[in-house]
């Protein structure tokens, strides 16, 4: 704990002093915009400037447009510690890490501040591996699509209840919450039910909605350190009951 402290304020330290002040005279405004055409240098020094008013939000956008013009791991790393401090952890994660393992003198020099805040933003990240389905149906985690199946790795995501929805014409719409831990992997099967011919969207021939009952079954396992949860959608026909704070969904003839 004395050690991640020790990094922290570092981490705190680096982030006001990488760059020198361009704030202007008036302590409210923030510093004028860079003009098209800027460098990549121009836009870095003034989206520190931005973060040293505290306008965090702002600097994003400015470290956004670095990047469009120079994905390098410095314009990573500002980009990172601007979300970091917006609450934008997943995504501050993502760009740490990266800029944490790749060779560059500018991170190296920087190593413990940069891994502070990585360390930082980890406590808010859990990773979730979602398999299962049919090829092409399409996943959403909290209401972002990650993809189709078969996915190719992990998806990152913030701690505490993942809502995960699957859909694919002519199968019943696959909805279920599973926990995610911070720095584990909470693990997702999918068995998707085709619709019958006489259902609504049945044989594909509509896009009807209907979200069926699902259920954890045998609540949450740890195993080898990371969490698994096993998900499938049942037939109508269910009730629900509390187990040990697990919500269970039953299904009956």
């Amino acid at each position: 704990m004395l050690r991640l402290g020790l990094l922290l304020c570092l981490s705190w330290t680096f982030v006001l002093a990488v760059a020198p002040a361009r704030a202007q005279s008036d302590e409210g405004s923030v510093a004028a915009s860079p003009e098209s055409g800027t460098t990549v240098e121009a836009l870095i020094e003034h989206g520190v400037s931005l973060r040293e008013q505290g306008h965090d939000e702002e600097a994003v956008v400015v470290f956004r447009q670095a990047r469009e013009a120079e994905d390098s791991p410095r314009v990573r790393t500002q980009l990172g510690l601007a979300l970091l401090a917006s609450g934008e952890f997943v995504e501050a994660f993502e760009l740490l890490s990266q800029a944490l393992r790749e060779p560059d003198a500018w991170v190296e020099a920087r190593h413990d501040a940069i891994e502070a805040s990585f360390l930082s933003a980890s406590q808010h990240v859990g990773l979730l591996e979602i398999t299962g389905g049919e090829p092409g149906a399409e996943v959403s985690v909290n209401g972002r699509v990650v993809g189709a199946f078969p996915l190719s790795h992990a998806i990152h995501t913030l701690v505490g209840r993942a809502v995960v929805e699957v859909a694919l014409e002519g199968y019943h719409r696959f909805s279920t919450e599973v926990a995610v831990e911070p720095g584990q992997t909470a693990r997702l099967r999918v068995a998707l039910v085709p619709r019958a011919e006489d259902e609504p969207g049945g044989g594909g021939s509509s896009n009807d909605d209907w979200i069926l009952p699902v259920a954890i079954i045998g609540g949450v396992l740890v195993i080898g350190g990371a969490v698994t949860a096993v998900a499938f959608a049942l037939q109508p026909g269910y009730e629900h009951s509390d187990v040990g704070g697990v919500v269970m969904t039953l299904s009956w003839p």
